[in-house]
């Protein structure tokens, strides 16, 4: 059969799985594809779950022990590993092989974008109006560190990046820091600052917050009125579930008071002000691969 994949990113790597599709499950046939190696997808005639993994850091040989549905829906890649650029992607259908059709699959990324689009202070009738924030910087916490890309359902938390807070050496773990933390290019006052800031992490659905199971926040820490501040912010947990893979969350925020001194304790409507867009997280146009 040829397939025909789509994706909204680059990739360096295909892995395409065929399981037969009855109550087993049982592995049909496997390859290893890239862009200078393209080819016609293979395996044996019937109903068939065709699952795709693009820019696994996985070995070829690694999936050796593979040998059901069941067991590719549960391994794991991990954020620390995850380049912007090449993100993981993955996609499963349902085919009938061998019936000469060209399958069409949509490759999906694991991540999800939070872009802080827009921030600025409104200090009105504060002792301290006028004050700018200072030496201000953006990031990520109780991020969710490992997904599976074929899981059907939510995903418990297993592992977590920068939990409760900023942490240096999870930083230095990631192959792009780049994804979790930003300075803030200038003193924010009351004028709208746009810094369009871009950062990346896995999905956390998780229905309610435990010490096992935090939310993801972005975190705006700055000096303000000669004092060090945080303003935890939870992402798209106003009467929704949280942050799905494949989707960007666009924040315009305006502070209108001090912040918290501990950077996990979420601020709410009185302190700062969240307005929330949802969006494809990449609007690139989808290219189309025939293999």
């Amino acid at each position: 059969m040829r397939l025909s994949v789509k994706a909204s990113s680059p990739y360096e790597s295909l892995d395409i799985f065929f399981f037969r599709d009855d109550p087993l499950e049982r592995l049909d046939a496997y390859q290893r594809l890239s862009p200078d190696n393209p080819c016609v997808a293979a395996s044996t005639r019937g109903a068939r779950i065709m699952a795709v993994l693009a820019n696994s850091s996985r070995d070829i040989y690694s999936w050796a022990d593979i040998n059901s549905f069941e067991g590719l829906q549960g391994i794991t890649v991990s954020l620390e590993e995850e380049k912007v650029s090449h993100p993981v992607m993955s996609a499963v259908e349902k085919i009938d092989a061998g019936s000469g059709a060209v399958c069409e699959i949509a490759l999906e990324p694991l991540l999800c974008e939070i872009m802080l689009e827009s921030i600025s202070c409104d200090f009105s009738g504060k002792t301290y109006e006028g004050c700018l924030l200072e030496d201000a910087c953006v990031y990520l916490t109780n991020v969710n560190a490992r997904c599976s890309p074929f899981a059907q359902e939510y995903q418990s938390i297993s592992s977590v990046i920068n939990s409760g807070g900023l942490c240096d050496e999870d930083l230095a773990r990631m192959s792009t820091p780049s994804m979790l933390y930003a300075d803030l290019p200038e003193a924010i006052g009351a004028g709208v600052s746009h810094p369009s800031l871009h950062f990346y992490c896995y999905p956390n659905q998780a229905p309610s917050e435990s010490l096992g199971t935090p939310w993801t926040r972005l975190v705006i820490e700055g000096t303000l009125d000669g004092e060090r501040w945080y303003w935890p912010l939870n992402i798209n947990r106003n009467d929704a579930d949280g942050i799905a893979r494949n989707t960007c969350y666009s924040l315009d925020v305006t502070i209108m008071r001090k912040g918290v001194k501990d950077p996990d304790i979420a601020v709410g409507g009185e302190i700062v002000r969240v307005s929330t867009d949802l969006s494809p997280w990449d609007e690139m146009d989808n290219v189309v691969l025939d293999i």
